[in-house]
Order: C-alpha cells, then structure tokens, then sequence
C-alpha cells in the first residue's frame, strides 16, 4: 500500500482532500487518490511532528480535543495552533473521513491506488 499525507483546504473533509489532491496531480490517468480511515494507519498524523514534517509550524503548539475532524489545524489563525485528536476520541467509527469544520484545514491520509 502507498500513501500520501495531503492537508485539506479550509473547511474541506479529507474526503474531498484526497480527490482534490488526485485531480491537481500530474501523473497519469492510472492512479486514485482515497481517505484512509484506519486509526491504526491514520494515527501516525495525530503529533506535532506530523505537522511539521509536512511543512506546518504549529507556532501556538499542540493541543487536543475531541472532534471527529481532528488532527487540524485552525485557519482563522494569525499564528498556528494544532489540534490533535485526544486518545479517547481515536476510533474509527468516530474518526471520518468526511468530517469537517469550516474553520479548520485537515491533516490528512490518502492512499493511492491503481484505477480499476
């Protein structure tokens, strides 16, 4: 499986991310871009060094809540916040892939995959 970590536009699900990311890339008409919405995979985005790894400086730091569209980060922000998915709020059924908040952009997992 490969995957690609895509940050959301403001108030988009990962959903939408992942295809929009597929329809703006170059390569050929052979590839998907889909959500992934496995906690086990999807969880490797809840830290800071998430965000950072994918270019995002949490300058207001970290912190955590319970929403179903975490990790993300608030774009009404001068400076930015992250916000990370507590632990007891990651599962996922509550987790979603369509989950989203106008206010924020998502920090997101798509897996790419052969058109079939």
């Amino acid at each position: 499986r490969h995957f690609e970590v895509q940050l959301s536009n403001r108030g988009e699900s990962c959903a939408e991310a992942c295809v929009h990311a597929y329809d703006d890339d170059d390569d050929d008409d052979a590839i998907r871009k889909e959500c992934v919405n496995e906690t086990q995979l999807t969880s490797i985005l809840n830290s800071c060094i998430a965000f950072a790894n994918n270019g995002i400086e949490c300058s207001r730091g970290c912190q955590f809540g319970f929403d179903s569209f975490l990790p993300a980060l608030d774009a009404t922000e001068s400076t930015t916040t992250c916000y990370l998915q507590a632990t007891m709020a990651q599962n996922d059924a509550y987790s979603s892939c369509t989950a989203k908040h106008r206010d924020y952009q998502r920090l997101c997992l798509c897996e790419i995959k052969a058109k079939s």
